[in-house]
């Protein structure tokens, strides 16, 4: 999955025709301050993106999903009426949307967070809670928490246990977070049953750490590591056989 920030990064990773390319839109885009840096969708002149656009690439395939949604990096709660027909979107064409969650890192903090950055943040807005009343308005809807195991494993397992369509990664906290974090993390996961309900995910870092982590949990089978590396994301994104056997052949 590579999430994009712009209507240009459509045509440009589409041209290569590139399969193994989904794309899906980041938004909503934060606020800046003393840099000029397009984050996402620059024609809306605001936060969020063309829904008629979103909707029209949709339906052609070109974008399968919505998100990275970075709620609290812009100020705007998940259940804010300026997402009401992003969310419709999601659920009528039955694509899965991927919402970060978390509190941080928030502006300031860490290299990622450059001068200027997200002055409408709300840590807070991070909390998967938050999804609950959207979840309930589309009980099909199916929904990516990132960066699960940080600040909110509680209300994480809660919506894993409620809602059968939610899924979640646990990408930095898998890589550069810490290791006995991470660990912790994952073995609640699994003890709670939710092994299967496990994806794979990197937010552009290396894969070599992410793999020792993975490789290092002895607490996990066989089965439940090939579930994060692959099989439980082609379960959720709804890969077809030829692509799964293409996959396991390369």
């Amino acid at each position: 999955m590579l999430f994009i920030t712009g209507r240009e990064d459509v045509a440009l990773y589409r041209s290569d025709k590139n399969p193994r390319l989904l794309l899906s839109p980041m938004f909503p885009c934060p606020k800046l301050t003393a840099q000029q840096r397009k984050w996402c969708f620059v024609e809306t002149d605001g936060p969020m993106p063309d829904a008629a656009w979103i909707d029209q690439q949709l339906s052609a395939g070109s974008l399968v999903g919505l998100g990275e949604l970075v709620f609290n990096y812009a100020g705007i709660a998940p259940d804010d009426p300026v997402m009401t027909d992003y969310w419709s979107l999601a659920a009528r064409h039955d694509v899965p949307a991927f919402v970060h969650i978390g509190r941080g890192p928030g502006p300031g903090q860490g290299p990622r967070r450059y001068d200027g950055c997200c002055p409408d943040y709300q840590a807070d807005f991070g909390n998967p809670a938050l999804l609950r009343p959207v979840l309930q308005r589309h009980p099909r809807l199916r929904v990516v928490l990132q960066h699960a195991g940080f600040d909110y494993v509680d209300e994480t397992l809660v919506l894993l246990r409620d809602f059968p369509n939610v899924v979640v990664d646990m990408s930095v906290l898998n890589s550069v977070g810490p290791r006995a974090l991470h660990d912790a993390s994952l073995r609640t996961f699994v003890s709670a049953g939710f092994a299967d309900r496990i994806v794979l995910g990197s937010d552009d870092q290396d894969y070599a750490p992410i793999i020792e982590r993975i490789e290092g949990a002895d607490f996990l089978t066989a089965a439940q590591r090939r579930g994060i590396y692959y099989d439980n994301a082609a379960r959720f994104l709804r890969l077809g056989p030829a692509t799964v056997a293409s996959d396991y052949d390369r």
